[in-house]
């Protein structure tokens, strides 16, 4: 990060609920697969005392009984130091 630029990927993968029995919020009794993807990236500006931080991501939920939920997030964050 020797340009005060940063770049990186957070994959996640796995089963809620597996025995489709629980109860819980996000997987009520029912199986649920989950897989997410986000790209994400920094950027300083030390002349300004600043630092950017934006993300995009991708995350489905694919429930046993054929249901399947796809959302993308978007993500802006700005610090500042004093």
């Amino acid at each position: 990060k020797e340009d005060g630029v940063g770049w990186g990927v957070t994959l996640r993968a796995g089963d809620l609920n597996e025995d489709g029995e629980s109860l819980n919020s996000l997987s009520n009794r029912k199986s649920t697969q989950y897989l997410s993807f986000d790209l994400f990236n920094s950027r300083q500006y030390p002349q300004y005392g600043l630092c950017a931080h934006t993300s995009i991501g991708w995350e489905s939920l694919d429930v046993v009984d054929g249901n399947k939920d796809d959302s993308l997030s978007a993500f802006l964050s700005l610090t500042r130091t004093f």
